[in-house]
């Protein structure tokens, strides 16, 4: 069996399986979804919106535009149809993330596409909240981010590892990484594993010295996994953590919960929408709270696996999928 593509921010990877499911709900029209790639690179960056400005990428004929993500929009010049928004954080964190004039000028170009768009989509009523407070009084649907839970689920043959901590980290500053470990650390006998290789040497130089200082807690960098392996690392950890201080959408605590894992988060929007009936939760400022909460969750009972399942399965893209599909005959889209 051929491994999956993984994309450990889970949004990638969201935005695939979306674009797979809707193409075969859709009749007389198609939809377009960008990925720039050059050599290990994502996406070609500054140099695509100089070659879009060159030679412009024009939509043809009954072809919906619908950007996964804001970010991809400087690529497009004509007017989206759909733009997705999972959150306003390079604009709230300003210094954070425009801290040079070409960064600056970057996420200034997703402006014109979000303002000229027919239909901008947010994940939670939270990133909704907070893109009209920058763009004004304009109409946005929410509807919330989809998972696979058919892949996605609890594999009875793997046994839980006592007292292991998963977390997963796409390099953001937001991420809080240094509290995470610093809970673990103050748990006591914790395994910490980070999946994502978005983290430079310094920034694990800096976290290893800091595990340094617990000589129970075993800090392991896993780097990048393919969806399989990342699969069994849900259900081998005893807790999914996250500390985070912003989110968009909390789709690692849901693929999480669909492997029956229990999801230990920070108490922000995102994560409560997403978790509140089943996750544990801690100030993230704080990691005697996350030590706490972590020692909590690894008390949870087996048994409970099921039911952290079952509030995964509300976002499956059974439930989601017919919710943009409303969305589209709106657009005038044949739906089949």
């Amino acid at each position: 069996m051929k491994e999956r593509i993984g994309q450990q921010t889970g949004i990638g990877r969201q935005n695939s399986e979306f674009i797979s499911k809707i193409s075969l709900k859709i009749r007389n029209h198609y939809i377009r979804h960008f990925e720039f790639n050059w050599g290990d690179e994502r996406h070609l960056g500054y140099l695509s919106i100089l070659a879009n400005k060159l030679v412009p990428i024009k939509k043809s004929k009954n072809e919906i535009l619908h950007a996964g993500d804001i970010s991809l929009t400087p690529f497009i010049s004509d007017k989206f149809d759909i733009i997705e928004i999972w959150d306003m954080m390079p604009f709230e964190e300003f210094n954070l993330y425009q801290n040079n004039f070409i960064s600056a000028f970057i996420f200034a170009s997703y402006i014109p596409p979000a303002l000229s768009a027919d239909i901008i989509v947010a994940h939670t009523e939270e990133s909704k909240k907070i893109f009209l407070s920058f763009f004004g009084d304009k109409e946005v649907y929410v509807i919330p981010a989809g998972i696979d839970t058919d892949f996605f689920r609890i594999m009875p043959n793997i046994v839980k590892e006592s007292r292991s901590v998963l977390a997963i980290a796409a390099g953001y500053p937001q991420e809080n990484l240094v509290n995470l470990v610093k809970g673990c650390g103050e748990s006591g006998n914790v395994i910490l594993r980070i999946i994502g290789d978005r983290l430079d040497a310094n920034e694990r130089k800096k976290l290893f010295s800091i595990a340094s200082k617990y000589k129970d807690l075993a800090l392991i960098f896993i780097g990048y996994v393919s969806d399989e392996k990342l699969r069994e690392y849900y259900n081998f950890s005893s807790v999914y953590c996250s500390a985070s201080f912003k989110e968009g959408f909390g789709l690692t605590p849901v693929e999480a919960m669909a492997c029956g894992t229990v999801p230990v988060l920070s108490k922000i929007d995102p994560h409560i929408d997403t978790a509140w009936q089943r996750g544990i939760f801690f100030n993230p400022k704080k990691p005697d709270e996350i030590a706490d909460s972590l020692n909590m969750a690894f008390d949870y009972d087996i048994v409970d696996r099921i039911q952290l399942r079952e509030s995964a399965l509300e976002y499956s893209w059974s439930k989601v999928i017919p919710k943009w599909l409303s969305l589209y005959e709106s657009l005038g889209v044949d739906i089949k």
